[in-house]
């Protein structure tokens, strides 16, 4: 079976106590204003072009980061042992890519539970073809770890109650976060209407 071009984004939907954990990224020229959003990432699968990953090197590549950036934040090699035990209904790609990205932008292990959303949108690179491009939204919690900015493109990161969320939220995650309290049933957003399009 041929493997085709597929692209994805993950966010991280880490919660406590009805707070959320958000992560404020670094501005870029002539690109993405500076804003909070959830930890995230997004990855291009394309077996076809030497620029690109197969299936199974983004995955070899997402494990062998998370294991070098434990090592690297001194997170215990019994916290991912019990997070590589865990068998929560999520394919594999999405729950690598989650736990790598909070490790890269938070600093902290996170233990997926679940996938809370997931909507098809425009191509995000470039030179992605007309393949569909996929964001993810995964509930998650800490394992182990404190929150810290341990990323070049993060400048800040905090808790905010799921009532009090900052102004400067981008747009789509203010959206993906209403739609993913929603499918919780938290009862957090009765004065806001959550737009589905």
């Amino acid at each position: 079976m041929e493997e085709t071009e597929f692209g994805f984004t993950v966010h991280d939907f880490i919660s406590r106590q009805n707070e959320i954990l958000l992560v404020h990224e670094i501005g870029e020229e002539n690109g993405k204003p500076a804003n909070w959003g959830m930890p995230g990432g997004s990855v291009l699968v394309n077996p076809k072009q030497d620029m690109n990953l197969s299936e199974q090197e983004v995955l070899q590549t997402s494990f062998d980061t998370i294991r070098s950036l434990v090592r690297k934040l001194r997170i215990s090699e019994e916290a991912l042992a019990e997070l590589l035990r865990s068998n929560p209904p999520l394919e594999l790609l999405f729950f690598l890519t989650s736990v790598r990205e909070a490790l890269e932008e938070t600093g902290v292990l996170v233990q997926p539970i679940c996938e809370l959303m997931r909507e098809t949108t425009e191509p995000r690179f470039e030179h992605q073809s007309d393949s569909i491009h996929q964001v993810v939204v995964v509930q998650g919690y800490i394992l182990e770890g404190e929150p810290c900015c341990n990323y070049e493109e993060i400048d800040d990161i905090a808790w905010f109650p799921l009532r009090a969320l900052p102004d400067d939220l981008y747009v789509s995650h203010r959206r993906r976060i209403q739609l993913s309290v929603k499918k919780l049933h938290l009862d957090l957003f009765e004065e806001m209407t959550v737009n589905v399009q």
